[in-house]
């Protein structure tokens, strides 16, 4: 259970990574600025780089551990 937990968390560290990049319908859907601020705007959208690293690199840390 925790491997599929830890996975989950890789694509969703490369989804926000890819919010932070493409704009489209699905991506604004899991913009993790878009729930934190309440007027989210392009200049925030660099927490979700921020915030898509940190997720990919520690449950890829995890998972190799």
């Amino acid at each position: 259970m925790d491997t599929y937990v830890t996975i989950g968390g890789i694509i969703y560290g490369i989804l926000l990574l890819t919010a932070a990049v493409v704009k489209n319908r699905f991506t604004e859907l899991i913009r993790i600025d878009a729930v934190l601020i309440p007027r989210p705007s392009e200049k925030t959208r660099i927490i979700n780089l921020i915030a898509g690293l940190f997720f990919l690199i520690y449950n890829s840390y995890v998972l190799l551990k």
